[in-house]
């Protein structure tokens, strides 16, 4: 693909900070109609395939990050296929989808979560949408009008909470609690005694009354595996790590996840011969 300026700038950006976005329209003068240009190369994945020492491996980043600036629903449906496309391990654009990007979008953006929760997925899928409810729990947090519709969204997914994997419930959970949310009290104490819950995210049911206001202390000792209580040493960083590859309570959880999903796999194909 032979890309025109200024889009094909980003060819050879390289790199940018994780979390300091350029103002990319007004320092590169974009435009709507840019859109379909950056389209293609947020979807062409032989730059995200090239050499990791390569400039070109940062295209896809700048384009997400360009559209998310432009706005629209043009643009906004172009992210979303691109969160339907892209790996989990993408963390770069997950970490943006929950920090940054719903927030250029604001209440346009919701109806897509929305949709997201309710289709049928496999694992990989749902691995997404633990990213999702902390980028639905960010924007109810740093935009209050919101606050409410997000609650409902999540409300609304959890009320499958005897179909959802028991990390994606705790996810959910983790965002009602983020978001001060009562409204659903009831059903997240019902998940709890149903033992369809992950607690090493967010804890027992008495961590989240605790958490909401609604108990004092425990009454119970702390389960030893709940992360939020366990000492953990730093991770060892290799020497090309850069300082944003220290790893954050929230990437943990993530890594815990996987961990937990992959020996789970590994005891189904060990019971099957």
């Amino acid at each position: 693909m032979n890309y025109t300026p200024p889009v094909s700038t980003f060819l050879t950006l390289g790199r940018p900070d994780k979390g300091d976005w350029q103002d990319y329209v007004n320092q590169y003068g974009f435009t709507s109609d840019h859109i379909p240009e950056l389209t293609v190369m947020l979807l062409d994945w032989e730059l995200e395939e090239a050499d990791s020492e390569s400039p070109q491996v940062w295209a896809a980043l700048h384009a997400w990050r360009t559209l998310s600036q432009l706005g629209g629903s043009q643009a906004l449906q172009v992210i979303f296929d691109y969160f339907d496309e892209t790996h989990p391990d993408n963390d770069w654009f997950f970490e943006d989808l929950v920090h940054h990007i719903l927030g250029y979008f604001g209440r346009s953006a919701l109806p897509h979560c929305t949709a997201k929760f309710a289709l049928e997925l496999d694992e990989e899928e749902i691995d997404k949408l633990n990213y999702l409810t902390e980028a639905l729990a960010h924007l109810g947090d740093q935009h209050p009008e919101l606050r409410d519709e997000c609650v409902a969204i999540l409300g609304e997914a959890f009320t499958s909470y005897q179909q959802n994997t028991e990390t994606l419930n705790a996810f959910i959970i983790n965002a009602l609690v983020d978001l001060h949310s009562l409204e659903h009290i009831n059903l997240i104490q019902e998940a709890y005694e149903a033992d369809v819950v992950d607690e090493t995210v967010r804890g027992d049911w008495e961590d989240v009354q605790i958490a909401l206001g609604l108990l004092a202390e425990r009454i119970t000792p702390a389960p030893r595996f709940i992360w939020a209580k366990d000492p953990r040493p730093e991770p060892a960083a290799p020497a090309s790590a850069q300082p944003e590859a220290q790893k954050t309570d929230r990437q943990w959880l993530h890594e815990v996840a996987k961990k937990k999903k992959a020996k789970a796999a590994k005891k189904k194909k060990k019971r099957r011969r």
